[in-house]
């Protein structure tokens, strides 16, 4: 007895061998729909982060530049003051008084310049001889370093800015002082002013618009001088660091930089605008930095979410259709078994095929994303249809290239002609996203992208309907306008306000000034009155008698008398 199997009929091995080619096809047919919609979401997700990006840095670098100017004003404001003290000095000492006047001048101004904490006027050893506090009168700070350096400078036009310190009341703030030099160009004095971090924590307050952002403002020599939100036992702290913000910005030698990396004051990851205050027709020995930041995985906790989402949509997308098309195989395997007609292989794959189609169909309109294909060599284009839905266009017409470009708008259009022309001429790739009108004349946003196949003379590629995506970023920009744009007014409205005050409060002591002036001139006029009217005390009845002897020789004489009666005689008072 033979043991050996049967081989199966040539024509049964046939059919298993058309099978089997087919459901290959089949597994590779998914496999492309899988990888072209897989394709299609992480390029949006991909564009989605780096325009999130772009977008955090350019209000970043907004926030600090608008610090930056506040700064810049203030420290103007700063300088005008202390030379107008330097020059008004000389005038006030010669004055009565000359202290209290100089006092009362330098309160005056400290009451209308915002962020200003004490004034004060040193002599050439360094001690104070003028000042709004009168606890720090007396005083002497030679030994403060800030001091040593303009001392040693002798340069009027300098001014020196010193490192965030304790100050002798026992504040955190920081002091600009201004030399003042005679005709010798020998040091006989200083002016200087200290700089309050309550005022500018209120300016870096105002530009935060998240919970994770940090905004902070340091001296050159690293030390930090003011942060928002406040840290306890940050005030003062050495940045200067290596591997940190502070000093990465430092060692780039430009002006503004936009960093990201480990932040030495909080130890976690962020993105940060940094920017260096030093007004070019400010002479300064030292500036400021500024530093506006973001927690950087906070900054994309959206799109991560977002993204997690595509995937398990994806990856859900992908278990049905692989477990969908198994079990259909495994249906059409049992089948084969029991049919052997050629017409009901047709029918089963012809199944299969609707359902991966149906399958696609889902996935583009899931995705709004549809795929196309134009053939050079014949001019036919091929749409799918979430194409035809993106362009509200019935289906059974079949659009040539010329007619899908007029869908674009006359500002988008030249710009898809060039790219499709491109691509068949030099087989250049494009990814664009432009406008067009759809065949029901509804304006859309679309995300095109476009790849040549040389050797096969065809270019494909997909079409992805953007459309919510910009209107929700042309809400948002608006919206982010129109705050900046307020915020803004508000601290030109201040700073105008107080400059304002300022002028007055000079017009104003100018004035008392000159009404002292007057009140010395009067008392000394009223000196001279006094001692004439003592050098005629006791001569009117002398006086009286003349002018009665005048009346009686003019009588005689048949004239009209000069005085009507003794009583015109002035007695001075």
């Amino acid at each position: 007895m033979n043991s050996r199997k049967s081989k199966p009929p040539l024509s049964t091995r046939s059919s298993n061998d058309r099978l089997a080619a087919r459901w290959v096809r089949e597994w590779l047919l998914v496999a492309a729909a899988l990888l072209m919609l897989g394709g299609g979401i992480g390029w949006s997700l991909y564009h989605d982060r780096q325009e999130l990006e772009g977008e955090e840095r350019e209000r970043l670098s907004r926030r600090a530049s608008m610090i930056d100017e506040n700064i810049r004003r203030q420290l103007f404001a700063t300088n005008r003051a202390l030379e107008s003290i330097r020059r008004d000095l000389p005038m006030l000492k010669r004055q009565k008084d000359s202290t209290g006047l100089i006092n009362d001048r330098l309160q005056a101004l400290v009451e209308v310049m915002p962020g200003v904490r004490t004034l004060l006027v040193y002599d050439a050893a360094a001690t104070v001889i003028a000042t709004n506090r009168k606890e720090l009168m007396g005083w002497n700070f030679l030994k403060r370093e800030y001091v040593k350096v303009a001392l040693q400078s002798r340069n009027p036009a300098m001014l020196h800015l010193s490192a965030p310190y304790t100050t002798a009341l026992g504040a955190f703030a920081m002091t600009a002082v201004k030399v003042i030099a005679d005709d010798r160009g020998q040091v006989v004095g200083m002016v200087g002013v200290t700089i309050d971090p309550d005022y500018f924590k209120t300016l870096l307050h105002s530009v935060i618009y998240a919970p994770d952002m940090r905004v902070s403002i340091t001296h050159s020599d690293g030390r930090l001088f003011a942060i928002m939100p406040e840290q306890a036992g940050r005030q003062g702290q050495d940045l200067a660091q290596p591997g940190s913000f502070f000093t990465r910005h430092r060692d780039s030698g430009e002006q503004e930089t936009l960093l990201t990396g480990i932040a030495y004051v909080t130890g976690n990851e962020h993105m940060m605008a940094q920017r260096t205050v030093k007004p070019a027709d400010l002479l300064m020995d030292k500036t400021l930095l500024v530093s506006v930041s973001r927690h950087l995985p906070t900054i994309f906790a959206d799109w991560r979410k977002d993204a997690y989402e595509k995937a398990a949509l994806f990856g859900l997308l992908a278990l049905i259709a692989s477990v969908g098309l198994f079990l259909n195989q495994r249906r059409q395997r049992a089948y084969a078994r029991v049919v052997a007609s050629g017409e009901v292989e047709r029918q089963l794959a012809a199944q299969a095929l609707q359902g991966t189609q149906d399958l696609l169909a889902r996935a583009e309109e899931l995705g709004r994303v549809g795929g196309w294909e134009f053939d050079v060599e014949t001019g036919q284009q091929t749409w799918t249809k979430a194409v035809y839905d993106i362009h509200e266009l019935d289906i059974t017409l079949h659009p040539t290239v010329s007619q899908s470009i007029n869908f674009y708008t006359p500002d988008s259009r030249p710009i898809i002609e060039q790219a499709v022309q491109r691509a068949l001429e030099q087989g250049e790739p494009f990814d664009l996203e432009l406008e067009i009108v759809t065949a029901k004349g509804n304006l859309r946003y679309v995300h095109a992208v476009g790849r040549t196949d040389l050797a096969r003379r065809k270019v494909s590629g997909f079409i992805q309907d953007i459309t919510e995506r910009k209107q929700a970023e042309a809400r948002s920009y608006e919206s982010e306008n129109r705050r900046i744009s307020e915020q803004a007014a508000a601290l030109e409205a201040e700073r105008r306000a107080g400059l304002a005050a300022l002028h007055l409060m000079e017009d104003a002591v100018s004035a008392r000034t000159r009404a002292e002036t007057m009140t010395a001139t009067l008392a000394k006029q009223l000196d001279e009155l006094h001692r004439w009217q003592q050098l005629t005390l006791g001569r009117e009845g002398r006086i009286l008698a003349m002018k009665q002897e005048v009346n009686s020789l003019l009588a005689e004489l048949g004239q009209q008398a000069r005085y009507a009666s003794a009583a015109d005689a002035e007695t001075p008072k």
